[in-house]
Formats: C-alpha cells, structure tokens, sequence
C-alpha cells in the first residue's frame, strides 16, 4: 500500500468533512494509540489539537516521552467557520487552547501565529520555529523546468507558484 521509506501508521477517522472540511482521527483509539505506544520514539510531534493531540497525550502517558505540539493554523477561524453560536465557539478556543497547554513545547511557525494563539487564550511559553525546506536557493536546473513544462504543458513565458497547505484564503493564497 505506502512506498515510504519509513513506516507509515494509519489509525480509524471521523467523518467531518461536511461540517469543517476535512476528516479528523478518532481521538479514543486505543488501537492506535497502543500500536505507535510499541515504537521506539525519541519525542511525539503533532499539529492538530484536536484528535491527534488527544492519541499524543495518551501515548506519553504510556512511553514518557516529551511532547511538542506546532500552531499553524488559525484555529479561531476555523470554528469561526464552523460553529455559530458564540457560547459555543468560545467553549471551542478553550478547548483547543487547554489541550495545546498539555503540550511540553509548544512551537509557532511566525510571531504572527504565535500573537493568534495568544489572542486564543494561551498564556504559557512558545517558541517560534518558521518553517523552512532544505533546498538551495536560487533557480532551478534549467533541463529539469524544461521537463516539467514538457510533461505538464506549461509555457516557459508563463510564471508558476506551488502553494503547499491547505487551501484557506486566510493563507494569502490571493496574493
């Protein structure tokens, strides 16, 4: 099924694609949890406070290992979205915000995002860790642009942008 060259470990999900837009992990699988709980992990990493943060908490209880949690999305605006009723939207950013309080370390990917948590309610420490790819700056091989233009069509007078995330007009995807 995966061809990665690491092991790739699927656990059950929710469907909530109509409600929010994408699907979220079931955060009481035992099963999941007990199978990464048999893997030799240095630190436990996750993005999402929701399901994920759920299954990462239960699995340092068991294998005690340290865990860091990285904000990256307005999750304000999100249940902004979602949710209608402000009572229930404001139970939503406590949530969210207790649960990302659990974490060991809790990382930013810009001051900005670090300001929205703060803005969310979250009081404790944070440490901005931008986002970065290993790459060499500069253009790119000229023979390999010619080849991608060639299997996707593309004109080389025509300027192309690769956008990597989720598709949220909050991410400046206008621009």
């Amino acid at each position: 099924m995966d061809n990665y060259p690491y092991p790739v470990m699927r656990f059950a999900s929710l469907d909530t694609e109509k409600l929010i837009g994408y699907r979220l992990g079931d955060p009481v699988s035992t099963e999941a949890v007990l199978s990464l709980s048999r893997e030799n992990f240095d630190i436990i990493h996750t993005h999402c406070p929701f399901s994920s943060m759920f299954v990462s908490r239960s699995l340092r209880g068991i294998i005690s290992r340290p865990l860091v949690f990285t904000y990256h999305t307005k999750f304000d605006v999100e249940i902004d979205r979602a949710v209608r009723s402000s009572q229930l939207r404001d139970l939503g950013r406590k949530a969210i915000v207790d649960n990302i309080s659990c974490a060991d370390e809790v990382w930013v990917v810009s001051k900005g995002a670090g300001e929205n948590l703060r803005g969310m309610g979250f009081e404790g420490e944070y440490f901005v860790m931008p986002n970065g790819v290993d790459i060499p700056l500069g253009q790119a091989d000229g023979k390999d642009v010619e080849q991608l233009n060639e299997d996707y069509h593309l004109s080389s007078e025509v300027p192309v942008y690769l956008f990597l995330g989720r598709l949220r007009w909050y991410k400046g995807i206008r621009i």
